[in-house]
């Protein structure tokens, strides 16, 4: 009689020719994974800083100057964190006692951290996607007055040009910086350094960390790589390795509108002229078409020709429309306005007396000659012969008088 044995077990071979299979299959999984997870950090990083570089132009439009760093040293329990800094000392001494240092070596740059606070953003928007400070690295002239005409002093390069020189185009305003997943160089929320900087040819983005004016960027230069000077980055200890993420400007984008950081019901720009209609605007704001507005504010109005008027002789007080200013006896009213000017009448009676303060049957009157009464052919309007004042001049030019 033969038996058979239902409860024989799987021999060592069968077992590993399974864990071959499952590697085969586990192996493509775990590469996309990686994928993902790089993609994410990159997605990250990259939406952040685009929300703080948002931030920082807009402050410029609101303030006319980049804003200064903040300290890298405090946590978000310290009044100071994300405020702009009031002090910083010379790099690359470090750490300074205000977390802000200026470069004194051939350019004035400040290196700090993201000022938050002042760019109305949250605290945690200065963090990068290890939960570390995002370096902030500016010229110090532009902190104090804007120009987009001149070269910025944070010098940046792509890798694939260390050791080459730097050249006036690779000179930006300012630059952003997170570094990377290994922490070297970095300054977490509370403020400590998770790992120092590496030592100067220990990687590529120990220039990132060092505390001068250079800085290297995440893109490789193309140019020399096509040369057969480029430098390949990787993730492996050694001078090649570089886990950066970098985002740099030049100069403020002319053509993109900003809200306020003082209020979202304004919107903000750089653009030297506005046009509404038309492609093509001539002026400042050329509107082609109607507009309807509460309010206008304005320094004048003008015709096509050139011909101006200050809304402020109407708005504001301005010599060139009191009469009282006149060398004329008594008080003058306005008789008319032109050429952005009032002209003003002697005071005078029914009879065309002039008439002082001081006189006991001095009563003034505003007289307007050849105005037409309706009825009566050429007359004068008078509001004082009815013991009224003048209060409006309607369509046809005549006075309107109304009871005090």
């Amino acid at each position: 009689m033969e038996s058979t044995n239902k409860n024989r077990g799987f021999s060592l071979i069968e077992i590993a020719i399974g864990l071959i299979v499952i590697g085969l299959l586990t192996l493509p999984l775990i590469e996309i994974y990686k994928i993902q997870l790089a993609n994410e950090k990159e997605t990250f990083n990259e939406g952040l800083f685009t929300r703080i570089r948002n931030k920082i132009n807009e402050f410029v439009i609101e303030t006319g100057r980049y804003p200064v760093p903040s300290n890298l040293l405090v946590g978000p329990d310290d009044p100071l964190y994300g405020v702009e800094a009031g002090a910083f000392q010379p790099c690359p001494s470090w750490p300074t006692p205000t977390g802000v240092c200026r470069t004194v070596a051939g350019s004035s740059v400040l290196i700090g951290g993201v000022p938050t606070e002042d760019l109305g953003m949250h605290p945690e928007e200065g963090l990068d996607y290890w939960g570390n400070k995002v370096l902030y690295a500016v010229d110090q002239g532009k902190t104090a007055a804007y120009s987009p005409t001149t070269f910025g002093d944070v010098n940046v390069q792509g890798y694939g040009e260390v050791g080459v020189g730097l050249l006036p185009a690779d000179r930006f305003d300012f630059i952003l910086l997170s570094h990377g997943e290994s922490g070297r160089g970095a300054y977490a929320e509370y403020g400590a350094q998770v790992l120092p900087c590496p030592p100067v040819l220990s990687g590529l983005d120990s220039e990132n960390c060092d505390f001068d004016a250079d800085f290297i960027m995440r893109e490789n230069n193309a140019v020399a790589n096509d040369l057969g000077g480029g430098i390949a980055t990787n993730l492996s200890a050694g001078a090649n390795f570089y886990d950066d993420y970098t985002l740099e400007q030049n100069a403020i984008p002319l053509d993109l509108w900003y809200q306020s950081l003082d209020s979202s019901d304004f919107a903000l720009t750089t653009s030297s002229r506005i046009g509404i209609g038309t492609e093509d605007p001539l002026a400042k704001i050329h509107v082609v078409g109607d507009m309807n507005a509460d309010a206008i504010l304005t320094d004048s109005i003008c015709r096509n020709g050139g011909e101006c008027f200050d809304p402020n002789l109407i708005a504001g007080i301005s010599p060139d429309m009191n009469c009282d200013l006149n060398t004329l006896p008594g008080d003058e009213p306005i008789l008319w306005l032109a050429n952005s000017q009032v002209y003003c009448a002697t005071p005078v009676d029914n009879a065309g007396n002039v008439l002082n303060n001081g006189m006991p049957d001095g009563g003034l009157e505003f007289v307007f000659p050849e105005n037409t009464t309706p009825g009566t052919g050429f007359g004068r309007i008078d509001c004082a012969d009815t013991a009224q004042l003048m209060v409006g001049i309607d369509a046809n030019g005549d006075p309107i008088c109304a009871t005090p």
